[in-house]
C-alpha cells in the first residue's frame, strides 16, 4: 500500500475521508510548531518529517508553490537544527529581538514583489513546463504569497526575530481558506491551530524580548 497517496484512506470521520499522508503530516507539523513556541530543538527533526509528508500531499492537489515550500522547510530544517544546537549553551540563546525598522520594511517589500512575480509564473507553469506541472496551479498568486512569506518567516525564526510570528499569523489566516477550499479540511483545521500557536509564540518571545534591534 502506498501510504503517500492522498487517496489511501486511514479512516473516515463525519463523512470526511482522512488519508494517511494528511493525518500523519498534520500531526508532525502540529508538534513542530508547538515545540518551536516552547523553544525546543526537537522542533527541527519533527518539522523535517512533516515537511516531507506535506510536500508530497500538496503536489498531488496542485498546490505546487506549497509543495516547493516544503523542500525549503526540509533544507532550513537541517540548518535550524544545526544553528539552534550550536547556540544551545549560549547565554544569550533566549534573547529574542525585532529587526530594525529598515530591515522589516525591506523584508515586506521583498516578500510582496517576489510573491507577485512567482505568482505570474505559476499561473502559467502548466503551459511552460507541462512535463513537470501536469495541471493548472490552484490559487497561483495566493499560493505564491504563502510560499514567499513562509520563506521569510522561517529565516527570521531561525535568527530568533520576533516579527517572524507576525508573518506566521498572516500566513495561517490565508492558509486556512486555501486548504479548506482545496478539500484538505483536516489541514485547514491544523492551520487554525497554527494561528493560535503563532499568537502564543509571539507572546512567549515578546516576554524574552531584548530592546536591542538588529539589521538581519
Amino acid at each position: 500500500m502506498n501510504f503517500l497517496d492522498i487517496n489511501k484512506i486511514l479512516f473516515t470521520v463525519l463523512g470526511y475521508p482522512m488519508s494517511y499522508i494528511e493525518f500523519f503530516g498534520v500531526l508532525a507539523n502540529a508538534l513542530c510548531v508547538w515545540l518551536v513556541a516552547k523553544k525546543k530543538i526537537a522542533t527541527w527533526p519533527i518539522g523535517i518529517i512533516g515537511a516531507i509528508l506535506f510536500m508530497v500531499m500538496f503536489w498531488q492537489i496542485q498546490l505546487y508553490s506549497d509543495a516547493i515550500m516544503q523542500v525549503y522547510y526540509v533544507v532550513t530544517g537541517f540548518y535550524g537544527w544545526y544553528f539552534w544546537n550550536k547556540t544551545k549553551n549560549d547565554t544569550n540563546k533566549d534573547v529574542y529581538k525585532f529587526s530594525s525598522p529598515t530591515s522589516i520594511y525591506m523584508w515586506a517589500v521583498l516578500t510582496i514583489s517576489v510573491a507577485f512575480g512567482w505568482g505570474m509564473f505559476m499561473s502559467n507553469a502548466h503551459t511552460y513546463l507541462p512535463s513537470i506541472f501536469a495541471y493548472k496551479a490552484a490559487f497561483p498568486y495566493i499560493d505564491a504569497g504563502i510560499l514567499v512569506a513562509s520563506f521569510v518567516a522561517n529565516w527570521l525564526m531561525i535568527k530568533k526575530r520576533i516579527e517572524c510570528w507576525i508573518y506566521w499569523v498572516l500566513i495561517d489566516i490565508v492558509s486556512i481558506y486555501v486548504y479548506f477550499a482545496k478539500g484538505v479540511v483536516f489541514t485547514s483545521i491544523l492551520y487554525f491551530a497554527f494561528l493560535i500557536m503563532a499568537s502564543n509564540g509571539l507572546r512567549l518571545w515578546m516576554k524574552n524580548r531584548s530592546p536591542q534591534e538588529e539589521s538581519f
